[in-house]
């Protein structure tokens, strides 16, 4: 598979971006996290990225790895090398970050985002997961935003399946 060097370069590893972020930091730049598993991206992860990128000065999205995809059986459908470089060709993402974790609670502890962007779906049913990283970053002075979805790789997914049942 060729991989644009361009798209190539955005995707790093959490030791990778992490020495980033502390750059970043004391430019005085704005990190925006986004992250999930984007298994199919779809005009829905555009439009919230496009939300996302205005809130600050550096918007990077965690993935999730596939060891840890829980969204049901044969998922994730892509690998996350594959799911990786979609996430980081999509221009308003300055760089994408495999997250080797259960959930994103370490990265954040770690680069301490200013923002971190979630669907407005977790504002009405927050997961155990999510209310454990808004306390995080509302601890250290950051800030959790919510924007609205245009829709759901699984509801895409089964929309798919039944056309062809």
């Amino acid at each position: 598979m060729i991989i644009n060097q361009k798209i190539k370069l955005k995707i790093k590893t959490p030791e990778e971006f992490l020495n980033l972020a502390r750059e970043f930091k004391k430019q005085k730049k704005i990190l925006v996290q986004c992250d999930g598993v984007f298994d199919l991206v779809h005009p829905g992860h555009i439009d919230c990225f496009w939300q996302a990128k205005a809130k600050g000065d550096v918007l990077y999205v965690v993935l999730v790895a596939n060891r840890f995809v829980q969204k049901g059986p044969g998922r994730p459908l892509f690998d996350q090398d594959l799911r990786a470089m979609w996430v980081a060709a999509i221009e308003e993402v300055d760089f994408v970050v495999i997250n080797n974790d259960y959930g994103p609670y370490q990265l954040i502890k770690k680069i301490q985002p200013s923002i971190l962007v979630k669907g407005v779906d977790y504002k009405i049913n927050p997961t155990e997961g999510f209310l454990l990283d808004k306390a995080l970053i509302e601890s250290y002075g950051g800030k959790v935003e919510f924007v609205k979805e245009l829709t759901h790789s699984s509801d895409i997914i089964k929309k798919i399946y039944k056309a062809f049942q």
